[in-house]
């Protein structure tokens, strides 16, 4: 049995949540959301290891019209952000329209019918007019190769699938990665932990978060003046608005990055060889800034160690490194991230002329019409498709700027009878744009490699320059940017 839906959105993380909105908002009533997890929430329903946070104050890591939510921290926490999805579903009446439990496998374009045949788990489908993949930026974990890892007899698993039931409580804990999910539970297990030992791949730069609870005073305060959120809200999106100077117009400002954590590495870390071994080789934004007040300070304790050597194999409960050192575990945590370079993992999409969509990608690598359209693939729209991420400011800024251009896109094919398909040369067009835009940034020459690259060395994670451009531009787009017809 095949259901029709006029409009389908594939996630509720804060993209679906918030197209979905947009919609019953614009009047649609025949929305349906699939989701393959058991609850709403996408990665702050996955990601619940201990520590697990936003780099993004609480103020600004939040959606326009949504109903007011009272934070607690300048700096949300997974529980509050997942609680605060809960409550804008239930509160939208958007829990309605709910499919969980519900996994997509493909997504074929039906040129006669102009809908989308999408085939769930379980043999169920549904045929769709529009589709709207908010799978997020980073739905596929990464996996290190790391000899010996299946026979490995420790308690192992990537972050994102931390057990529920799992006590650290006295047990020797190791941690693989350094990147935001490690920084960030390196505090966590420390408390809890009898040893924890972190294994570093590549040293990165932190800058202070400065997190706190709330004042009394300023939760009333915030929580009774509309105007006052407004304000706050806007003194903190331009707060890090500035900081793009930094990556667009004087780089040089960046050894601020650098000084903060090469002080932080020279105070809290004892040991010279291990000083040397975290510092950062590359220049300060060539990778993601991790913004963290814990984790330097965590190796203050003496149970806790840095290991700056790189893991050669795993034997028993053994991790043996290049140095030649033997780390014996009962937990290995693998904090080794997530593939942001291809929208969609595990999805087959199958457009126009039966031409596949990941295979188009894998050929000539990942791009889109800001981060939202492919030309050959009518009426199907991505939310932080590629190059939409930020390294400066809030990506749910980008995000809400996509939902606006997609309401108003979908608002004209209704009303036209057409479909929504960006013209193939001025896709073609942008892409010129966006990779001479990219061009001198720190990604691109500060002499690492990260996960904005995909295979062909292409940026297909980052926006290069500023949010409010990203804005204006789309604002900016006609409907003549469509295929006619």
């Amino acid at each position: 049995m095949t259901d029709l839906t006029e409009h389908l959105v594939i996630g509720t993380g804060f993209s679906g949540l918030a197209v979905a909105h947009a919609l019953a908002q614009e009047g649609a009533s025949d929305i349906t959301i699939l989701d393959r997890a058991s609850e709403v929430g996408g990665v702050w329903h996955n990601n619940r290891y201990p520590g697990s946070a936003c780099d993004v104050p609480s103020y600004l890591y939040a959606l326009e019209g949504m109903p007011r939510y009272p934070w607690s921290r300048k700096f949300p926490k997974q529980a509050e952000i997942l609680d605060y999805l809960k409550t804008c579903f239930q509160v939208t009446g958007l829990d309605r329209h709910l499919r969980l439990n519900t996994s997509v496998d493909s997504l074929h374009w039906l040129e006669k019918e102009q809908h989308w045949l999408v085939k769930c788990g379980a043999g169920k489908q549904f045929k769709a007019r529009f589709v709207y993949a908010a799978t997020g930026q980073m739905p596929r974990k990464t996996m290190p190769d790391l000899d010996g890892l299946e026979g490995y007899e420790g308690h192992w698993f990537h972050s994102s699938d931390w057990p529920e039931d799992l006590d650290v409580s006295n047990k020797r804990v190791g941690v693989v990665g350094t990147g935001a999910s490690g920084v960030q539970m390196v505090a966590g297990i420390a408390n809890q932990a009898a040893k924890l030992t972190v294994f570093q791949r590549n040293a990165p730069y932190i800058f202070p978060r400065n997190d706190r609870d709330f004042y009394a005073w300023e939760q009333r305060l915030l929580s009774a003046s509309p105007l006052c959120r407004k304000l706050y809200r806007s003194f903190l999106y331009w707060k890090h608005e500035v900081n793009g100077l930094a990556y667009f117009n004087f780089q040089s400002l960046l050894q601020v990055v650098r000084y903060n954590t090469l002080r932080q590495i020279k105070r809290f870390l004892s040991n010279t060889k291990t000083q040397d071994g975290a510092k950062p080789n590359y220049s300060p934004g060539c990778k993601r800034v991790l913004v963290n007040d814990d984790y330097y300070p965590t190796f203050a304790q003496s149970h806790v160690e840095l290991i700056t050597a790189q893991i050669e194999r795993l034997a028993g409960h053994d991790v043996i490194c290049s140095d030649g050192s033997r780390h014996q575990l009962d937990v290995l945590v693998l904090a080794t991230g997530f593939d942001g370079t291809q929208p969609m993992p595990g999805i087959r999409v199958v457009g126009k002329g039966e031409a596949n969509l990941h295979t188009q990608w894998e050929e000539s690598g990942v791009q889109a019409f800001y981060g939202t359209q492919v030309s050959g693939f009518p009426n199907l729209f991505l939310l932080i498709g590629p190059n939409v991420g930020l390294a400066h400011n809030s990506v749910l800024y980008m995000m809400e700027s996509q939902v606006d251009f997609i309401s108003r896109i979908v608002r004209w094919a209704i009303q036209t009878g057409k479909t929504a398909e960006v013209r193939k040369d001025i896709q073609m067009d942008f892409n010129t744009r966006l990779a001479n835009r990219l061009e001198g940034t720190p990604w691109q020459i500060g002499g690492c490699t990260s996960w904005y690259h995909d295979r062909h060395k292409k940026n297909v994670g980052l926006w290069p320059t500023y949010t409010f451009r990203f804005r204006s531009e789309l604002e900016a787009v006609s409907p003549a940017s469509q295929v006619e017809g």
